[in-house]
């Protein structure tokens, strides 16, 4: 059964990421990973980045990683990107 906000979205045909306050994410083959309505950065290495979000965390895994632009609401991760994760 789907929640209250799920269904009003459906209904309004409000994209999923938006009802229910879930990160979208955009990958450019394994090189580049953009990620929009992010919470907070928890943890980042050359070989890992953890992020959060209201519903789940994002671990990515890779080599070199680096973030190339982080704003309040977005981040881009570059490098090789080997692995993507989500943590409930």
């Amino acid at each position: 059964m789907k929640n209250p906000r799920e269904a009003l979205g459906d209904a309004w045909g409000v994209p999923k990421d938006v009802s229910l306050d879930l990160p979208h994410m955009t990958v450019s083959g394994n090189k580049e990973l953009y990620i929009e309505n992010y919470k907070a950065l928890l943890s980042y290495d050359s070989g890992s980045i953890v992020v959060g979000s209201r519903k789940l965390g994002i671990a990515v895994t890779g080599k070199n990683l680096e973030i190339k632009s982080i704003r309040r609401d977005d981040i881009l991760i570059t490098g090789e990107i080997l692995h993507i994760e989500y943590k409930i």
